[in-house]
């Protein structure tokens, strides 16, 4: 195993614990005979991907040294040296031993049938298990293949060869288990916490003998394809591509922020404590596991030597990651470098003058020290582009050794190198850039999912793009926990394949939410990206969303963009009718509640489709409905023993039944399970405790009370676990259940809202914290892919229900605090209306022209002027209407303000007489006519 720098490791919670109750159940008398206590035989995988869990490894020795409760606890590595083997140690005095595997499954051990032989016969010496370091959900990206299955042990500390098993019909590879009956050996999978280990000691105890739900391996069952021990021969772009659709946002989102430094140890520490708090040890391994970083070759010699790097890229993986990553992302990277280094480390790294424009020291010689830094530059400057391209083949020629060495993919061809021997290999996507692009991602033609065999959009028609739309926008990030709904799928997708149009409504709920209407369909546009050319969400709940997202289409089209947001429109939906330039596409307007306002949004016709998801029964005369009904049981039970493999079948249906199967609900405690580990007994003693606290009260949305129950758990877990998490959902219930962007909590309020929110709000690393606790108990999703928080409608609702009107004035208040700290008072600025843009939902919802700060009210007057620039007169309209009518009312028809709003509001009226003459006199009937007046005047 190649050496590489140690960081310093904490095991889970309460693993200590569940150490010395492992060990209290081998303590039994019928386990331990003549009170001979077990010995543990920890074995460490020695596969190149192992170097970053030595800490956890030894940590987790020393553990078992200190709970006193075992006998001799030795140490062994893969392969073991001669006389180490566990299973030929001297067991003198000793009940037995147990051996545990520690490893990530991802070295070529696991692909070759390499542990075959040596699990199976530690298997015949005691009781033995594989401890996967990876969490469960990442499992299936490596080697080690695994099956859930029933377990019982004939006996206390039966080896496994002893062990019965049964097969319990879940997982992907159900159909690979070894035959019934077949003497295969099955191996315990365990993931490194108390809740997993708690598992095996009941299996361990074997008193009574009992059927107990476990996952396990099987030496001899039968195997994929062997896994290619240099993944990177893949090529670079669908290296990455594979990885970003198997991994969580924030991993990916770590990947491009390190693409842009060189990879030291120290260096990627830093990042993570500073830039992703909620990053862990875990995010930088998957990185190791999927092939896109693996340690130095002469790490060996390095060591100790935190100044030089651990870890490199390979060939051309920098390069991807950086076209797919985001500008200011980058740019906080760059400057996190800088102000760490100083100025004693600016002959190194001249990022952050370059990128600042100043003045930087000339190109240091190439050394061992100084080329890791070029090499970070010069591919940096290349993704940059644009104006630092110059810059960039300066450091072409330096570099071009550095980059031969690089660990490689396919070997170029010639049309690969045609402009340039010794530039960086070429992204998927070029990358320009113009000074406001800083909130973008870095290559604007990059926002799509990366799957399997997946390729850059505008490379289309090549090999690489055979199964990728051209064009991917705003998909929501895939449910990683997705379950069930093979049938929904299958009819939507022969729908969709007939008719021009298909809604994707509720029926048997009776418009009750929850039962994962737009979950569906993102799982469809994952599944099926391969049969369409474009691919486009719209969040459809307001039409200036709508009129925003068809504009950003408009430039992925390559359209022209118009005067304004409605001629732009109208371009979009005319290029989509007639086929130009794509003739196959998929628009989805999610949450599309009210089908008058949505409908004028519809192409007319072209060869497409239009898929619609939404509450309102209406849409069923207007499309053709699905009905999306509550789960299946067995959909219900997968999904609880998907997050929490230990639960028995009688359990999981105890807690479907209790949740009435309403996936939502479901989710939820799933999710609460996998936190806690908390007995299903107790849990639903306290579901139960919370519905009667429900009936008792003025509850909002009486049908869905078990969810809002569930929910109301979590909260009182989190309320007093972490106030300030609380707090800050308490505020994001009075915003649009849209995306609410990382950056509203980034600027401090003019106020105080709450004491615990606003010294989270103060520091990025403790709000980081607070976020993270949020999505343990998945009472949001934060998408990384556009740094920004989303709350479930049902979760708002029920958050405000356990408010005190203080509470709710309090937080309402915070709000609009919070939205005004981001107004960037510059409405009449185009760079700034994408912010205005976003913030605008947030705005109405949370009735922020009822507010009594004068600066949230500014807000709104920008947002007014901003939705006139912008072209979407109607809902500039209703906004204008709507606070000036507030306004006369609370502050007078002469306060500033008021004039303010009505001068804008009397220009509205006017341009809408001369664009479209019939609305003014609807329009009138809801303003004075002194605001007509008003404006003529000035």
């Amino acid at each position: 195993m190649t050496t590489v720098p140690v960081r310093s490791a904490q095991l889970p919670p309460g693993l200590p614990e569940a150490l010395r109750r492992a060990a209290a159940v081998l303590g039994r008398p019928a386990a331990r005979p003549a009170g001979r206590r077990w010995d543990v035989a920890v074995v460490a995988d020695s596969g190149p991907t192992m170097g970053i869990w030595e800490g956890t490894v030894r940590a987790f020795a020393r553990e078992l040294h200190r709970t006193g409760a075992f006998g001799h606890v030795t140490e062994h590595r893969l392969p073991h040296e001669p006389g180490r083997d566990p299973a030929s140690l001297s067991r003198h005095d000793t009940a037995g031993r147990l051996t545990l595997l520690l490893t990530d499954g991802a070295g070529p051990r696991w692909g070759d049938h390499g542990t075959e032989r040596l699990l199976r016969r530690w298997a015949q010496a005691g009781p033995v298990a594989v401890i996967q370091l990876l969490p469960h959900p990442m499992w299936p990206a490596t080697g080690l293949r695994h099956w859930q299955v029933l377990l019982r042990s004939p006996a206390p500390g039966a080896a496994n060869h002893r062990l019965r098993w049964r097969a319990r019909g879940l997982g992907p590879d159900v159909d690979d288990l070894p035959p019934g009956g077949c003497p295969a050996v099955p191996v315990p999978v365990l993931e490194l916490s108390a809740r997993w280990l708690d598992a095996w000691s009941g299996l361990l105890g074997g008193t009574p003998p009992e059927w107990l739900p476990l996952t396990v391996t099987f030496p001899r069952a039968r195997m994929a394809e062997a896994r290619d021990p240099d993944s990177l021969r893949q090529g670079a772009a669908t290296l990455v591509a594979r990885m970003r659709s198997a991994v969580p946002e924030q991993v990916f989102t770590l990947a491009t922020m390190l693409a842009a430094i060189p990879l030291t140890d120290a260096l990627v520490r830093q990042v993570q404590e500073s830039l992703m708090p909620g990053s862990s040890l875990t995010d930088f391994a998957l990185l190791l596991v999927h092939g896109l970083v693996r340690p130095v070759k002469s790490a060996d010699s390095l060591r100790g030597d935190e100044a030089l790097p651990a870890y490199e890229f390979g060939y051309g993986v920098r390069e991807e990651l950086l076209a797919a990553g985001r500008r200011t992302d980058l740019i906080r990277v760059v400057e996190l470098v800088g102000d760490r280094r100083g100025a004693d480390g600016e002959h190194l790294w001249r990022l952050p003058r370059l990128l600042r424009g100043a003045t930087v020291s000339q190109l240091p010689p190439l050394t061992v020290e100084s080329g890791p830094w070029l090499l970070a530059e010069n591919t940096v400057l290349h993704a940059l582009s644009g104006p630092f391209l110059e810059r960039a083949r300066e450091v072409d020629t330096l570099v071009a050794g550095l980059r031969e060495e690089q660990p490689r993919s396919a070997p170029r061809t010639s049309t690969s190198t045609s402009t340039s021997t010794t530039a960086p290999p070429q992204p998927s996507h070029p990358v320009a850039h113009t000074p406001g692009d800083a909130d973008h991602p870095m290559n604007q033609g990059n926002r799509r999912p990366a799957m399997t065999q997946q390729a850059p959009a505008n490379t289309a028609g090549t090999e690489r793009t055979r199964n990728t739309p051209t064009v991917w926008g705003n998909i929501p990030p895939r449910n990683p926990n997705f379950t069930g709904r093979k049938d929904l799928l299958e009819a939507l997708h022969q729908r969709l394949l007939k008719e021009k149009t298909t809604a994707v409504l509720p029926h048997a709920l009776h418009g009750m939410g929850g039962v994962g209407k737009s979950l569906l369909a993102v799982e469809y546009l994952y599944r099926r990206m391969a049969e369409y050319e474009v691919v486009w969400w719209i969040p459809a709940e307001r039409t200036a969303q709508i009129s925003l997202s068809l504009v950003e289409l408009a430039s992925r089209l390559g359209l022209t963009p118009g005067s304004d947001a409605s001629s732009t429109v109208a371009a979009v939906m005319e290029a989509l009718r007639v086929g130009r330039p794509f003739s196959n596409w998929l628009l989805v307007f999610d949450n599309a509640e009210s089908p008058e306002s949505v409908r004028p949004f519809f192409p007319a016709g072209g060869p497409g489709n239009i898929l619609i998801t939404s509450r309102n029964p209406q849409w069923a005369s207007i499309a053709r409905p699905l009905e999306v009904d509550v789960f299946l049981r067995e959909e219900s039970k997968q999904l609880l023993r998907l997050r929490g493999p230990e639960i028995s079948d009688e359990d999981a249906d105890r807690l479907a039944e209790a949740l009435g199967d309403l996936p939502l609900a479901i989710e939820q405690a799933a999710a609460w399970h996998a936190e806690t580990g908390m007995l299903v007994d107790e849990y639903l003693r306290l579901l139960s405790d919370k519905r009667v606290d429900l009936l008792r009260g003025t509850a909002p949305l009486d049908t869905q009370h078990p969810v809002i129950a569930a929910w109301n758990i979590s909260l009182d877990q989190l309320e007093t676990k972490n106030p300030a998490a609380y707090q800050l959902l308490q505020v994001c219930s009075f915003y649009a259940a849209e995306p609410i962007a990382r950056t509203l909590f980034a600027r401090m309020p003019r106020g105080s809202i709450a004491p615990e929110l606003d010294l989270a709000l103060e520091d990025p690393i403790r709000l980081g914290q607070v976020i993270r606790e949020i999505g343990r108990y998945s009472l949001a999703r934060f998408n990384h892919r556009n740094n920004s928080l989303q709350m479930h409608r049902l979760v708002q609702a029920a958050l405000q229900y356990r408010m005190t009107e203080e509470d709710r004035s309090t937080m309402r208040r915070g709000a609009h605090l919070l939205l005004a700290a981001s107004d960037p008072n510059d409405p009449d600025n185009v760079l700034r209306w994408e912010r205005y843009g976003s913030l605008y939902p947030h705005v109405v919802v949370s009735e922020a022209v009822h507010s009594d700060e004068s600066w949230v009210r500014n807000l709104v007057v920008n947002e007014v002027k901003y939705l006139l620039r912008w072209g979407d007169y109607a809902s500039c309209l209703e906004l204008a209407r709507t606070a000036h009518e507030t306004w006369s009312r609370s502050l007078g028809e002469d306060h500033g303000q008021t004039l303010q709003v009505a001068r804008w509001l009397g220009f509205l009226l006017f341009s809408m007489g001369s664009v479209n003459d019939h609305v003014i006199p609807r329009a009138r009937r809801h303003v004075i006519p002194q605001v007509l007046t008003l404006f003529m005047s000035t």
